[in-house]
């Protein structure tokens, strides 16, 4: 285990856990090689929440519903929401807290079954669709949130980021997962493997894109395996 590793483990191991629900989730996920969000990640993410103390969020990329629940659960207690139950404001307009999508059928099924027995349904849409179509639709429907978290095809998301600066309220937040890719971010695309070079060409497009739009004001942070957080203004 590398320095890295070890202040990671050390910042989670202060941490208070999530209900033993969302827990087991994160458990199945780790035994099963279900991508989920890293420990000090989710932490950050969860303290941002708090501070921004979002209406609604979009998620892109559900897995099997671990960090959809985790917000929820981090947003009642926050007193944003209740389980099982829509605050006032959002059922009036019938909108649901989170909204996350999900393609692959592997996952669709088992997301829908954690999202109903976590106390959460009335406050999680979950779309099952590709996120680009999704997104479109959400465009025409002229949907906005507060928050929206990234954390799907990472190649995608420099093709997805004007649907998702459309969908933001002003003083909206993008949080992006994954974008130093394990360090291979910093080296020469000749450095790293064929497969993972549109990736890696891709990400450093994003970066690019998010650090020198003038509508956002963006930092990227060494936290898990790299996070950007931008402010649309």
């Amino acid at each position: 285990m590398n320095y890295n590793e070890r202040i990671s483990d050390y910042i989670a191991s202060l941490s208070d856990e999530n209900s033993a629900f969302c827990e087991s989730l994160r458990e199945y996920a780790e035994n099963n090689a279900v991508p989920v969000i890293k420990r000090c990640t989710e932490l950050f993410l969860k303290n941002l929440l708090c501070i921004k103390r979002p209406a609604n969020i979009l998620e892109i990329g559900t897995a099997i519903g671990y960090s959809a629940i985790m917000m929820a659960e981090t947003l009642k207690n926050a007193g944003i929401i209740q389980s099982n139950t829509l605050s006032k404001a959002c059922r009036s307009i019938g909108r649901e807290h989170i909204t996350t999508i999900e393609k692959y059928e592997k996952y669709l099924l088992l997301a829908r079954k954690n999202i109903d027995e976590s106390g959460f349904a009335d406050s999680i849409k979950l779309i099952c669709a590709d996120a680009g179509e999704a997104l479109l639709q959400l465009r025409l429907q002229k949907k906005k949130y507060d928050f929206i978290f990234m954390d799907a095809a990472k190649a995608q998301y420099i093709n997805w980021l004007p649907a998702v600066m459309d969908l933001l309220n002003t003083g909206g937040i993008i949080f992006a997962d994954n974008v130093l890719q394990e360090g291979n971010i910093i080296e020469s695309r000749f450095a790293v493997t064929r497969r993972d070079r549109c990736i890696h060409s891709r990400m450093r497009e994003y970066l690019y894109a998010i650090t020198h739009d003038k509508r956002l004001k963006s930092s990227i942070l060494p936290v898990g395996d790299g996070v950007a957080v931008s402010v649309y203004s």
